[in-house]
């Protein structure tokens, strides 16, 4: 039986290890795809696992967060009326510190309209007529813009839309007075958020500060099926969530869940009230639910 020459042996053994090596590249880049790891971060068969391994598919998203001092919303009502009145003191606010310019009649508009809610307020209405209260100050309010007696620049205008954005979202739903209202809570029910890196995060959301130039972090968890849940949950009620955290830090990140625009309204730390006796905050539910609205 003939041998073969030692030539040839050595170009099979090179041929072979050629061709492992493509196996292994092969691999490599079938669980980077499939696991959406880079093939560098791929471990081997023999490494040892490492319990804290997080996704690195995990999307990391930049959101500017508006902190300033006078265009934060901390009102304690959660009634329409109530919240236009914080807008309007925020403007009123910004106006003595020379960020909003107002003409003479602008500043007076302004006087006068937020004297008009503080007696509205004080009659004790029942919310009935709160959508149209805040509808037509909306209305007088664009047209003070348009007019420039009032002006506002910058962050101070996309302030503005958003918040009214906000307080008419429950106000123009097509049969919103013959659903019931479904209030959840937010954190350990919809999803986990931590400041610390977590394993099976969505999401990271780097959260940076547009007034005072911090920045945070914060990895968010969604609840395994929480987006069919809202999207079938809004076919029978007017979502709420209720949460006690700051609506700065947490306005953004129900957007990014809420991509669909489910939950209608949302509540944060100035509707909740304080335990004395145990000293944190307590969502509490006794005022009828529509008067948000």
């Amino acid at each position: 039986m003939k041998r073969k020459a030692p030539f040839l042996a050595q170009a099979a053994g090179s041929s072979m290890d050629t061709l492992v090596d493509l196996v292994e590249r092969i691999w490599a880049a079938v669980l980077a795809v499939c696991c959406y790891l880079p093939p560098e971060e791929v471990p081997m068969l023999d490494a040892t696992p490492q319990p804290l391994a997080r996704r690195l598919d995990c999307p990391r998203l930049v959101m500017m967060v508006d902190d300033h001092p006078l265009r934060v919303n901390t009102g304690d009502g959660v009634t329409g009326v109530d919240h236009v009145r914080h807008v309007l003191e925020s403007l009123h606010a910004g106006v003595g510190a020379d960020e909003v310019a107002v003409t003479r009649d602008g500043g007076q508009w302004l006087a006068t309209v937020r004297a008009t809610l503080d007696a509205f307020v004080s009659q004790g209405d029942d919310g009935s007529g709160h959508r149209a209260v805040c509808e037509r100050v909306y209305t007088s309010l664009r047209r003070r813009l348009k007019a420039r007696d009032i002006a506002l620049r910058g962050l101070w205008r996309v302030w503005l839309e958003k918040e009214f954005r906000c307080l008419f979202a429950g106000l123009r739903l097509k049969h919103a007075s013959a659903k019931k209202c479904l209030v959840l809570d937010l954190d350990r029910t919809l999803w986990f958020r931590s400041f610390e890196p977590i394993p099976n995060a969505d999401f990271v959301a780097v959260l940076r500060m547009t007034y005072s130039k911090l920045q945070t972090t914060i990895y968010v968890s969604l609840r395994p099926g929480v987006h069919y849940l809202l999207q079938t949950l809004a076919i029978y009620y007017d979502l709420v969530v209720f949460t006690a955290s700051d609506k700065k830090f947490t306005d953004l990140l129900i957007d990014e869940m809420d991509t669909k625009a489910n939950i209608q309204y949302r509540l944060y730390r100035d509707a909740c009230s304080l335990h004395e006796e145990v000293g944190t905050l307590i969502s509490y539910l006794q005022a009828p639910t529509r008067r948000m609205y």
